[in-house]
């Protein structure tokens, strides 16, 4: 009789390593990029979506060297773009909470779909991997990745280290307690009523505000940004039956949010 191997913690990060390549490869290149000026080529789905205002903050500075996060704010709370251009229409708060949360969101959307795609992955196995991400080891692997990923997609200037830390701390702020737990991550789009919804209302123009898609449908930014992006179908794999399911009128009704006030 054949012995099943012993799964090591070894072989638990390297797992959890291709699935992080796996979910940016699909995400930053495809869905991050396509938000800069050099993306004449690339993926054009998500530009139908969003108010103005959110595709005008997602977008600002993107003629002027990308947003100097470090440099903080201007006098009148508005960015600093790299090129030294101010008098900007976006204030830096919103800039940060807004790519923030968009970038958290397509980063969980990438992972959840490479994740739930694992057929070699077991549920005992899926829980000691999330449970991976309280570890340092873990947190470290991320760190790297969003750097890796987010200076490659053209996002943060190759020369401000201290934008790109900065950005990818108000990352993994938002990401970090999703990946920790298992229901987080699965009811990340909530309920098929739910996401019909916010379909409906913040992902296609006019579009609602964040705070006025949040009121109405029960669920936090981060959940906003995500149906918005398993929608648009950017995920090159994402599960097109979970789409269409979410898309439907199901029967379960109660609202889901993850308890995250982003």
């Amino acid at each position: 009789m054949t012995s099943i191997p012993k799964v090591t913690p070894a072989m638990q990060e390297n797992r959890l390593r291709n699935i992080v390549i796996g979910s940016f490869l699909s995400q930053i290149f495809l869905v991050l990029f396509s938000l800069s000026s050099q993306a004449a080529t690339a993926n054009q789905r998500l530009d139908g979506m969003f108010s103005l205002d959110i595709q005008q903050t997602l977008t600002v500075c993107a003629e002027q060297k990308l947003v100097n996060i470090a440099a903080g704010s201007d006098a009148d709370g508005s960015v600093i773009c790299g090129d030294g251009f101010r008098n900007s229409a976006v204030q830096f708060t919103d800039y940060m909470n807004t790519i923030s949360d968009f970038l958290a969101a397509a980063f969980l959307v990438g992972f959840r779909t490479a994740y739930k795609n694992d057929s070699n992955l077991t549920p005992p196995q899926q829980a000691e991997m999330l449970a991976l991400f309280s570890t340092s080891s873990g947190r470290t692997f991320i760190r790297q990745a969003l750097e890796h990923n987010l200076i490659e997609s053209n996002l943060v200037s190759k020369g401000s280290t201290r934008s790109l830390s900065l950005l990818v701390d108000s990352i993994l702020q938002r990401s970090l307690p999703i990946l920790k737990n298992s229901n987080s991550l699965e009811n990340l789009f909530g309920t098929p009523n739910q996401y019909k919804l916010v379909v409906e209302k913040f992902c296609t123009l006019p579009g609602m505000s964040v705070t006025q898609a949040k009121m109405v449908s029960k669920l936090n930014s981060i959940q906003l940004y995500a149906i918005c992006i398993q929608e648009s179908g950017t995920v090159v794999s994402s599960p097109n039956q979970e789409t269409a399911m979410m898309r439907q009128t199901g029967s379960q009704t109660q609202p889901v949010a993850l308890g995250l006030e982003i």
